[in-house]
């Protein structure tokens, strides 16, 4: 499975991935037109502008503790939203960036 995610900067946002959370780059990180990184099961692809330009969507990562991992991320510098609660559930919010929404989990 294929999740592409459209920008105008592919190196920065293949990056930010990697960085992020510890991806790893499938082909040449330096590609500005198009890059992929292997998220486990998933192939996250960075196409750049020349692609059609997709609408809405979320990436949803799982963690087992996203209070832990909220605040991992913050400690790298992300701005992260604070942690929502419903039951079970616990998420948090935020944007990479390219505007693309992205969400920290424990629903796997």
């Amino acid at each position: 499975m294929r999740l592409m995610l459209f920008t105008n900067d592919v190196p920065v946002l293949a990056r930010y991935y990697v960085d992020t959370f510890g991806l790893s780059y499938l082909g040449d990180p330096e590609d500005t037109g198009w890059i992929e990184v292997d998220a486990g099961g998933v192939r996250l692809a960075f196409p750049g502008s020349m692609a059609r330009k997709a609408l809405g969507g979320k990436i949803v990562f799982f963690a087992d503790d996203v209070v832990e991992t909220r605040q991992q991320l913050m400690e790298r510098g992300i701005e992260v939203g604070a942690v929502q609660s419903f039951r079970k559930l616990a998420y948090c919010d935020f944007s990479d960036p390219a505007g693309n929404r992205v969400q920290i989990s424990n629903r796997p």
